[in-house]
């Protein structure tokens, strides 16, 4: 838990139902969201830095459309006076290589998480 330095807290869900044959496919960026937090100073100016990818995931389905994730998380966060680190937390692919899906379904989203403790 972090007091000072502006830290981070988040939530997010999970895809309940993936989308099939011509569905509507869930928004990315509607699936995790990061609040800041606790961002007086500690002293010094501190920017933000994000970490290595993760290797992409499985695909969210059997046939397509399916999509794929990598996720990277910050090892440093920005302070007051700090730059936040730039780009995605989650980077998505569709995989498209595989078969058509049979029935036509849209995308369902779970509910939201608690927000995780300040980081």
């Amino acid at each position: 838990t972090k007091s000072c330095g502006s830290g981070v807290h988040r939530r997010h869900r999970e895809v309940k139902t993936a989308p099939r044959h011509g569905g509507k496919a869930c928004d990315p960026k509607a699936r995790e969201e990061v609040g800041f937090c606790n961002n007086q100073t500690c002293d010094t100016c501190i920017d933000g830095q994000w970490g290595p990818w993760s290797p992409w995931g499985r695909c969210s389905g059997t046939c397509s459309p399916a999509f794929r994730v990598r996720h990277r998380d910050p090892i440093k966060f920005p302070n007051h006076c700090g730059v936040p680190a730039l780009g995605l937390e989650d980077e998505y692919e569709l995989c498209d290589y595989l078969q058509e899906c049979d029935d036509n379904q849209d995308c369902l989203l779970s509910s939201w998480s608690l927000w995780s403790d300040c980081s």
